[in-house]
């Protein structure tokens, strides 16, 4: 499942639409970097243009991805 959302701050990230449990960034298993950038080691929410998120529950992956024309 694909969800586009405006940024990957928790707060915006909402919940496991199987499970409904609140989904974070922390639980981020693949981030990606924004056009021409390269991420750090521990990425941060605001380094990543999207990430590939599990959900600590049921075990869906979520791909959220956000504008990249930052």
């Amino acid at each position: 499942m694909i969800i586009t959302v405006p940024t990957l701050r928790d707060r915006d990230l909402g919940n496991c639409p199987r499970c409904n449990t609140k989904i974070q960034f922390r639980n981020a298993i693949v981030c990606y970097p924004f056009a021409g950038k390269s991420l750090s080691r521990f990425p941060t929410p605001q380094e990543c243009s999207g990430a590939d998120i599990h959900c600590p529950a049921c075990e869906l992956v979520i791909f959220y991805r956000c504008p990249t024309d930052l």
